[in-house]
């Protein structure tokens, strides 16, 4: 499919749902606005809007030097999106795949290169944090999207940094940062019970908070999924997949006023999955379990200007015919902040995590490992030292991250980022950056008859951003982002003299491209958020590499509008369309829209309808062999 040749009937029904009558006025929520519900935020605020992401301090869009970009919960729950990699599709510039049952490609600013032997991954530099703490796992480059099944009822807001992050959050996030991030408790007292149904998966949760002594408060939720088989090759009745998970979060301050917060979460993954019988060598339907646990916690002293976090994660696999691992992370940072000047301060942090692995191959033919028990130390020192020249409108951030771990040992990542606010509403910024992604464990410690151990080493990124946002009107609000990104030292899946298969560092490239968002209010009950993105890019991967050149789409648009019908109704509505794939993966090409009608007839009470893939029966994101059939989702949250 090319863009070009999009089915009109499809444009035209899509314009249909999109454009409606504007009818009377509604007054605008303050208490929303404080909440930062983007559905009830009026255009002229949303520059206000403060974020954490570009630079660990809360800070209002306007003033960010970089491509960052909000999404809230009830934004996400308004476009039908029950999963933390769905609701990344209404990111610009994101883009995402749903290429198997239990697996999606999620990556920023189009990038071929990565695919995962253990993740069935192609999409492998992007970080993703939940309430500041990074669920990438060391295993392979990329995050286990079926683990991160939180309560999407809880999400306050999905921030997302496009470009280079490692000067603030380290290695691995070298094409953007996504922090999901959940409510305070203070914001989700008493009993809420939710769930959806679609005819491929069905959802459940409950949600209970309350207060303890004279400024905590606490919630408790559980929350199951299961999901469906999709038709896939001859094997879709194996592809299923069901999730458990429960958490306890508490927030509290003292009589210093120091901000303390503690998180808990821990879950349950049986997965589908296709094995090989080590008797007859016959593939076969196999379920791997995947559990584990994470707890974390903060405390911050706003006053003094420093901020110490920790947490602790456990990733437990046990899959039958493959590999049986264990990965225990502990993660500590501290930051503090320093006046250095009337309108300049210095931030310094540091940081320690330590890895523990435990790696099992069951099937030693297809996949074992050079060392099956080890630790590694990873320490990291950072600095940033904003300046603001006032009277020219300028903010000038300069910073350098230094990291040490076992496999490259040093590595360093600067950044420098200016913005220059041009008026009270406009504003425009660039940046220069290197970021690197580190080996992860299959890259360096995988060794078996099919796969061979090589002395791979980190990936290298330079990028170049520069981009402006503006609000236009009181209407109209206007985000561009334009990047040039030079890769070196790009991972290359290579046939050895041996005829087994090992990761090197032969591979290099550039991309370049565009992203463009573009917020309307026509009028106070009717919001529409679009974006567009536009990515070329070329390669290199050698002459004897098993990579492809292209696994991204050159052209992105998505279109949501949120119309309130009436105080009770609520009609909202998302347009997607992801092109020019390349030549070998252009099955993935295609065009969606999704509906919902909302209906709360009370306070805290709502009851939803909706369809996805409204125009079409079915449609593939990867190649021709995934299909996903139009749906119809019927939902409700009860808060007593």
């Amino acid at each position: 499919m090319k863009f070009a040749m999009i089915n009109r009937v499809a444009l035209f029904a899509a314009a249909a749902i999109f454009l409606g009558l504007p009818g009377p006025v509604l007054a605008q929520d303050e208490d929303a606005v404080e909440e930062l519900d983007l559905l009830s935020l009026s255009l002229a605020d949303l520059m206000d809007v403060e974020v954490t992401i570009a630079s660990r301090e809360e800070q209002s869009i306007a003033d960010v030097p970089g491509a960052v970009y909000v999404i809230t919960g009830d934004e996400i729950r308004a476009a039908g999106h029950t999963s933390i990699p769905e609701a990344l599709r209404l990111v610009p510039g994101l883009f995402v795949s749903r290429w198997t049952n239990n697996a999606w490609d999620v990556s920023a600013r189009g990038f071929a290169n990565g695919t995962g032997v253990f993740s069935f991954a192609f999409l492998n530099q992007l970080l993703v944090l939940v309430d500041g703490v990074s669920v990438y796992t060391p295993l392979f480059p990329g995050v286990w999207w079926t683990l991160q099944d939180i309560d999407m009822a809880d999400v306050e807001r999905i921030e997302v940094m496009r470009g280079p992050g490692g000067l603030l959050w380290g290695s691995n996030a070298t094409h953007g940062v996504v922090n999901v991030i959940t409510k305070d408790s203070a914001d989700t007292q008493g009993l809420r019970v939710s769930g959806n149904y679609t005819s491929v998966d069905l959802h459940g949760s409950a949600r209970y908070g309350g207060d303890f002594g004279e400024t905590g408060s606490y919630r408790a939720w559980f929350k199951g999924a299961d999901y469906e088989q999709l038709e896939f090759f001859e094997f879709s009745d194996a592809l299923g997949w069901s999730s458990l998970s429960a958490g306890f979060r508490a927030d509290w301050s003292d009589e210093t006023d120091r901000d303390y917060s503690f998180n808990l979460r821990a879950y349950d993954t049986r997965i589908g999955n296709i094995g090989l019988d080590l008797v007859t060598f016959d593939e076969i339907p196999v379920v791997d379990d995947k559990s584990g646990f994470q707890v974390s916690g903060s405390v911050r002293d706003a006053d003094a200007g420093w901020e110490l976090t920790g947490s602790f994660l456990s990733d437990i696999q046990f899959a039958p015919t493959y590999f049986d691992t264990r990965i225990d992370v502990l993660d500590i940072n501290y930051q503090r902040r320093f006046e250095t000047g009337e309108s300049s301060h210095l931030t310094l942090g540091g940081g320690w995590r330590s890895l523990w692995y435990d790696l099992q191959g069951i099937d030693t033919f297809f996949v074992d490992f050079s060392v099956q028990e080890l630790r590694q130390d990873v320490f990291r020192l950072y600095g940033i030292h904003r300046t603001s020249f006032e009277d020219a409108g300028v903010n000038l951030t300069v910073g350098l991250t230094a990291e040490h771990n076992d496999f490259t040992q040093f590595e360093l990542q600067p950044t420098v980022r200016a913005s220059w606010g041009l008026t009270d509403n406009a504003t425009v910024w660039a940046a220069a950056s290197r970021a690197v992604r580190t080996p992860s464990i299959e890259e360096r410690l995988i060794d078996s008859a099919v796969f061979a151990p090589l002395d791979f080493q980190s990936e290298v990124l330079w990028a170049y951003e520069v981009g402006g946002r503006s609000q236009l009107t009181d209407y109209v609000f206007v985000d561009l982002a334009l990047f040039y990104n030079d890769y070196d030292e790009l991972r290359v899946a290579e046939l050895t003299d041996d005829f087994r298969t090992g990761f090197t560092n032969a591979g290099d490239g550039r991309a370049y491209g565009a992203e463009l968002a573009v917020d309307l209010q026509p009028t106070e009950r009717w919001k529409v958020r679009s974006a567009v993105s536009l990515i070329r890019s070329d390669y290199n991967f050698g002459e004897v590499s098993l990579e492809t050149d292209q696994y991204y789409p050159r052209r992105q648009i998505n279109v949501r509008s949120t119309y309130q019908l009436t105080e009770e109704l609520q009609f909202d509505s998302s347009f997607y369309v992801v092109d020019d794939l390349g030549e070998f993966f252009e099955g993935g090409e295609y065009t969606r829209t999704d509906i919902r009608v909302g209906w709360n007839p009370s306070e805290g009470t709502e009851f939803y309808f909706g369809v996805q893939n409204l125009l079409d029966a079915s449609h593939s994101e990867y190649l021709d062999a995934q299909i996903l059939p139009r749906t119809a989702i019927l939902g409700f949250n009860l808060l007593f």
